[in-house]
């Protein structure tokens, strides 16, 4: 980074040009020389002073930031491995490269692509028109990246990937997506196998947007930074814990590349993903560890363990001081280590919450009792499904027995508290029962290990981040597609991880998005002379974040 500077000597101000190099951490002047006084510089701009004929500015720091990244874990060529097409414009590898730049900077449809592309170094560095970017071109360059190819392609990224992470514990979730695939989709009259989108189905949506589509991603990330390690799109209406043993079985091959890094790694996931066959697999085909929490109804015996031998005391994220209590038990047939932690004040707020479902469910049910045989409540079926939706809405089904008896017009309703589900949840008021096969753990990082498994939940929150990468809509009608988009998501997931992690290395604390901000900020100007071809390139005045970022991720390759 060249700048100017001055001096003072005897009293006189000089002039200096200097340049900056990041070096060991530290920016460190390698180059000075000398202009002279105010005088000398303003007799050298006097008769050197031209303005420019044209100007343009155009994004540079953040996508050269991202270009770096790509080197390093050698994306683009490994893609392009695996997916060859004839040497005419981009390449796949290049397509998605570009594709996930642009969801990291200024997330736009592959229609408008190629105005942003315009406007950024990228244009120097791919040298196709700005046109040739377009919803067309992408969906021909997606079909090369069938199921299979990414599976490949992720397991060559894998070494790159995480030869300086630790491994120790990673982290597994899997999320789901709504999209707005209608079901004249799912029509395939002349069969055509590009109209066929079996991976949109109708689920369980974690949004709570009902009524859609969905499409269902597993993601695998470490525990430093959430960097992807492995990610697969399944169909919407296939459930968490039947997907699992499909999670296993794709990474059964990548077990080597994992076991040169870490001997002893842990799975920490959710409850959700609990089978015995699943506990089974980790176990002997992935040789992992595994460390998650257990369905409180279904150890009602642990819940009863009274709080007074809680003896374990820990601090929470919130500073807060917590206890727990451990023992020793078998568990899917392993022998286990068990924690059950208390939180005082998530017990207060889940005991309010079920007094008052209980209260209103009561009123409710005396109200509709009274109401009986009257107007708008003398057929039978209409009133069962009346009262068994609004005692859901309160979400107190298990917590009340009711039982509508009788005819048409001679209907009685007798409803109790269900005692037996009412002890089982006070029970577990601010209870949660963890488990794990990693003996070597102490209680406490049993703890912290499951309480970090928001890394990779704040990692699913990145990809439907509407500002940055930005999952959804995706406008994909083919499986191939679907499968394409979401995999330049997550390397898009990926790439900004990695940023994260080299900017930290450096003991530079910024935040995600302070990061991607400022870099965003890093302009280049193409100044134009007149009564001259040549180009001069210039970068804009940076702060001095943009000054740091610029040596760390060394943006200088296509400066000049």
């Amino acid at each position: 980074m060249v700048y100017l500077f001055s001096k003072l000597v005897k009293g006189k101000k000089y002039y200096y040009l200097g340049e900056n190099k990041f070096i060991n951490g530290q920016s460190k002047r390698i180059i000075e020389t000398y202009l002279g006084s105010a005088d000398n510089l303003k007799k050298i701009l006097d008769n050197n002073s031209v303005t420019p004929k044209e100007i343009e500015s155009i994004s540079y720091g953040l996508p050269m930031a991202l270009i770096n990244i790509c080197e390093e874990i050698n994306f683009v060529k490994i893609i392009d491995k695996h997916c060859p097409k004839r040497n005419q414009g981009l390449s796949v590898g290049e397509h998605i490269l570009i594709d996930l730049i642009n969801r990291i900077d200024e997330q736009q449809s592959h229609n408008k692509l190629g105005g942003w592309f315009s406007k950024t170094i990228l244009r120097k560095i791919f040298r196709v028109k700005s046109a040739y970017l377009s919803s067309q071109g992408y969906w021909n360059h997606w079909q090369f990246l069938n199921e299979n190819k990414i599976e490949d392609i992720q397991k060559d990224l894998l070494p790159n990937i995480i030869k300086d992470i630790d491994l120790n514990q990673i982290f597994y979730d899997p999320t789901n997506f709504t999209t707005f695939i209608d079901d004249k989709h799912k029509e395939n009259p002349d069969g055509k196998k590009r109209h066929k989108v079996s991976i949109a189905n109708y689920g369980k949506p974690k949004s709570g947007v009902r009524g859609l589509r969905q499409i269902n991603l597993a993601l695998l990330v470490t525990k430093d930074f959430g960097i992807p390690l492995w990610n697969k799109p399944f169909e919407g209406n296939i459930n968490d814990v039947t997907f699992f043993k499909n999670f296993i079985n794709s990474l059964v091959d990548k077990i080597e590349i994992f076991a040169k890094h870490c001997k002893n790694i842990t799975l920490v996931m959710d409850k959700g993903n609990n089978s015995p066959k699943n506990i089974e697999k980790i176990d002997k085909d992935l040789h992992f560890y595994f460390l998650g929490s257990l369905a409180p109804s279904q150890y009602k015996e642990l819940l009863r363990i009274p709080i007074e031998k809680f003896k374990i005391k820990y601090t929470s994220s919130q500073g807060e001081i917590m206890k727990a209590h451990a023992l020793k038990k078998e568990v899917f047939g392993k022998d286990c280590s068990i924690v059950i932690t208390h939180n005082k004040k998530t017990a207060y707020n889940q005991k309010i919450r079920i007094e008052k479902a209980l209260s209103k469910s009561s009123d409710y049910l005396k109200s509709a009792k009274t109401k009986l045989n009257g107007h708008q409540w003398t057929e039978k079926d209409k009133v069962l499904i009346r009262i068994s939706s609004t005692i859901s809405k309160f979400h107190a089904s298990k917590l009340i027995d009711w039982k509508l008896e009788g005819e048409n017009e001679k209907l009685t309703l007798n409803f109790k508290k269900n005692e037996e589900e009412l002890e089982i949840v006070r029970n577990s008021y601010g209870k949660n029962i963890l488990f794990t096969n990693n003996n070597f753990l102490s209680s406490i990082e049993i703890i912290q290990g499951y309480h970090d498994k928001n890394i990779v939940e704040e990692s699913i929150r990145r990809l439907k981040n509407k500002h940055i990468i930005s999952f959804t809509p995706e406008y994909c009608w083919t499986d191939e597609s679907v499968r394409a988009h979401s995999f330049t998501c997550v390397m898009a997931l990926l790439f900004y991880s990695l940023l994260r992690k080299k900017v930290s290395e450096n003991k530079l604390k910024l935040s995600g998005e302070e990061i991607i901000n400022n870099l965003r900020d890093i302009r280049q100007d193409l100044l134009i002379m007149p009564k001259s071809k040549k180009v001069y390139k210039i970068i804009e005045k940076m702060n001095s974040t943009q000054k740091d970022l610029y040596c760390i991720l060394n943006l200088n390759k296509y400066e000049s």
